[in-house]
């Protein structure tokens, strides 16, 4: 039996860019014992598997990130035999690399990311790009179905997006909270759920959120049990609405929220500007 180590997605994709600078696991590893050295958003340490039980043995077998290379938006870092019976007799056995698709960071993303469920809000979510990008214009406006380039690897490609944003917007319509997955569970609720891993990556970064129903979705309530850990903060924020009788006057509301966001950012980043090396990356 084999299984995958991955560096944890909530912090993957709250995070602007993860290199491996060291490989340290070599033949045979237990738990706790370091992994690699990693660099998040530029503060390095030491990467430790913590799925492994005290006196499990496990053999690396395959990795998916290079020294130097970016880790993906799903954190995929290497492959082992939880057994230890792959390589038993030869513990030595070189790690295989498996550089298959390379991860190219834009010079510049758009400053304004929208997040939408496409069965809920789809075609709200592409009026407001349309409004949006006449009024910011087309590079500053991200939406999956039109920003994402030809070639570009679409996990990783919203990740950065949403890691790179100043705001984001979420369309919040009357099934936000209900529509499922092929398991029969709320798709918000998922790990792997991406309107999910925007918002938290958003919210664990301090990103400005705009929340905005639609289609007479109504406001959720703030003592839901739907407010886990992860989406602690979305209930407190305040909302938007946009609805097609009152789309312009609704839309131009929206558009100031957004303006003075950016303004905030804008000033935020000119503080940054001479202050001390960012704090080092505590790991796992």
């Amino acid at each position: 039996m084999s299984s995958v180590l991955s560096f944890p997605a909530r912090e993957r994709w709250a995070a602007r860019s993860v290199v491996v600078k060291k490989w340290i696991a070599k033949g045979v590893f237990r738990a706790r014992d370091p992994i690699c050295e990693i660099e998040v958003d530029g503060a390095t340490s030491t990467f430790h598997d913590n799925t492994l039980h005290e006196a499990d043995v496990g053999n690396i077998f395959w990795y998916f990130v290079d020294v130097d290379q970016e880790v993906g938006a799903w954190g995929t870092l290497l492959e082992f035999s939880e057994s230890g019976g792959l390589f038993r007799e030869h513990p030595e056995t070189p790690i295989h690399r498996s550089a298959r698709r390379k991860l190219v960071r834009r010079e510049r993303y758009p400053r304004i990311f929208i997040n939408y469920r496409r069965d809920d809000a789809d075609a709200s979510a592409g009026r407001l790009h349309e409004s949006l990008v006449r009024t910011f214009g087309r590079d500053e406006v991200f939406m999956d179905q039109f920003s994402i380039r030809p070639g570009e690897v679409f996990s990783w490609t919203i990740q950065q997006a949403v890691a790179h944003a100043d705001v984001v917007v979420p369309l919040i319509g009357p099934r936000w909270w209900t529509l499922k997955d092929q398991f029969d569970k709320p798709r918000i609720e998922s790990s792997r759920d991406y309107v999910r891993r925007e918002l938290v990556a958003a919210l664990d970064r301090g990103t400005a959120l705009l929340p905005v129903l639609v289609n007479g979705a109504p406001l959720p309530n703030s003592s839901s049990s739907r407010y886990d850990e992860e989406l602690h903060g979305l209930e407190d924020l305040q909302f938007h609405q946009l609805s097609p009788r009152h789309w312009e006057s609704e839309v131009e509301e929206l558009v100031a929220s957004i303006r003075e966001h950016l303004e905030i950012a804008e000033r935020d980043r000119e503080r940054e500007v001479g202050r001390g090396p960012r704090p080092r990356y505590s790991g796992r």
